[in-house]
């Protein structure tokens, strides 16, 4: 009887106060504003458009940290594609940096996804605005080949 309350008991707190915990990283690090979440999506078309200036931007007086970045190649034909994409800022300083492949032997089809996601980020200074861009790029086709991209990360005080 007493193995059986004692399940009994276990169970109901694991029904009660069971679930996924789920908190900002570092308490004391994250914005005290009303919104510290920050993201950013799109779609990159090969040879209409090559870079994304200020895709993310820190305000002058918190730190941005990317903690997800997800890229993926898309055709809609038969196609070996390469395109090298870099996170950076006006001056030049690389916050991230990414290869990405193609391949498909049919049509509509995704190459290699980048899922990119830390605990700590990728911290990007106050005041400071990243552009996404791809720097090389070759295809075996000219088909249609997208970039396509989210990232999302969080305000902290610096």
């Amino acid at each position: 009887m007493k193995n059986a309350a004692q399940a009994l008991v276990f169970s109901l707190n694991l029904f009660c106060f069971g679930g996924v915990a789920l908190a900002y990283p570092g308490a004391t690090a994250v914005s005290v504003g009303s919104n510290p979440i920050r993201s950013a999506a799109g779609v990159l078309t090969m040879g209409t458009a090559m870079s994304v200036p200020g895709v993310m931007a820190a305000p002058s007086d918190q730190d941005l940290v990317i903690t997800d970045i997800h890229m993926g190649l898309v055709s809609n034909s038969s196609a070996v594609c390469d395109a090298f994409v870099k996170l950076a800022d006006d001056a030049g300083n690389i916050y991230a940096a990414f290869s990405l492949k193609y391949t498909s032997p049919s049509s509509n089809s995704t190459g290699n996804l980048v899922r990119y996601s830390s605990a700590t980020g990728i911290r990007i200074p106050a005041g400071v605005s990243v552009n996404l861009s791809i720097q090389d790029r070759y295809c075996s086709s000219l088909s249609y080949f997208e970039l396509t991209y989210t990232l999302s990360g969080y305000l902290s005080q610096p």
